[in-house]
């Protein structure tokens, strides 16, 4: 074991080691162990350098601007996609309620100036308290379609189709001369009116207050395929005569547009007057073979006005 001597200075041999790159120079205990010089310190800080305030102050505004740039494009492609799917669903409730106003036409037998089904039940009237007849033009609660309808046994849409007639008048139900009696008739009304704060188009079927028991139905009487119908929401306890809810087909009206034609194409610009009496539009509604309805329609889709509009050429056939 090695043994230490007293008295050594071990500064000096400290001092007499040999430099590991410079095996001819000896190091000192002042020069160990020895310290990088500044410029080295310099280069080591310079590899770990970030921004300054100035560089920040140039860059940042640069990033936020094309992280701007970014995020407006992406809301103006999603407000894209989104208004064109608004305006697409507009377009198809526009279609789908012409070709209503189309089919109903078909098994409807007249124009009316106002609605020939009277007096009218509770809740089947304009403002649902049985004080407003409809009519097809009206100063106030504007433009109407009135269709006087046949009442039939089943879908009206179907292949074949049964109408119902009213028991004798003349003959009994289940007699061979039944086709011969009168048709028991339905009011059909498309109105345009705010509910729950939404302008829509609105289809009504009303009703005579005998409907149930009126018509034949087979060999004996009996309530037909169409029911009357009424303000979606209503009370059945207020309104004991509704049996639906009247159709809401487009919202966000803004014209409903009702232009009626001879069958030699002339306009029948009386029909459509205001201010004309109820026999004075049905004098002209008489001379009617066709129709020109046309629906407008906005809606704010992705803070987007997005209008639609579309118009059907229609003739009653019966």
């Amino acid at each position: 074991m090695l043994k230490y001597r007293q008295g050594i200075n071990w500064s000096m041999a400290i001092g007499t080691r040999k430099s590991r790159n410079h095996p001819n120079t000896s190091v000192g205990a002042s020069e160990w162990p020895r310290t990088p010089s500044p410029s080295k310190w310099s280069k080591a800080k310079n590899i770990f350098k970030g921004f300054t305030l100035v560089e920040m102050l140039i860059i940042a505004p640069i990033v936020i601007l094309i992280l701007g740039v970014f995020i407006s494009t992406i809301i103006n492609i999603t407000g894209s996609v989104l208004s064109s799917g608004g305006a697409n669903t507009l377009t198809g409730s526009i279609k789908t309620a012409l070709s209503q106003i189309e089919q109903d036409m078909k098994i409807s037998n007249g124009y009316l100036a106002t609605n020939s089904v009277t007096p009218l039940s509770l809740g089947q009237d304009y403002n649902n308290s049985n004080t407003l007849p409809f009519k097809n033009a009206d100063a106030t609660s504007g433009t109407k379609l009135i269709l006087n309808s046949y009442a039939t046994v089943g879908n009206p849409l179907a292949a074949s189709q049964t109408y119902v007639f009213l028991s004798g008048q003349p003959n009994a139900c289940g007699t061979p001369e039944i086709t011969r009696n009168t048709r028991l008739m339905f009011n059909l009304v498309y109105f345009v009116k705010t509910v729950n704060n939404v302008n829509s188009l609105w289809r009504r079927t009303i009703a005579p207050s005998n409907y149930t028991t009126a018509g034949c139905i087979g060999a004996s009487t009996g309530a037909p395929w169409q029911k009357p119908s009424c303000v979606p929401g209503y009370i059945p306890a207020s309104f004991p005569f509704c049996q639906a809810n009247d159709i809401q087909l487009v919202d966000g009206i803004t014209s409903f547009d009702i232009k009626y034609y001879t069958s030699a194409g002339t306009e029948l610009t009386a029909a459509s007057i205001a201010a004309n009496s109820n026999s004075v539009r049905q004098a002209d509604l008489l001379n009617a073979g066709s129709t020109n309805v046309t629906i407008t329609a906005t809606k704010s889709i992705a803070g987007r006005n997005v209008s639609k509009t579309g118009t059907v050429r229609a003739a009653i056939t019966n």
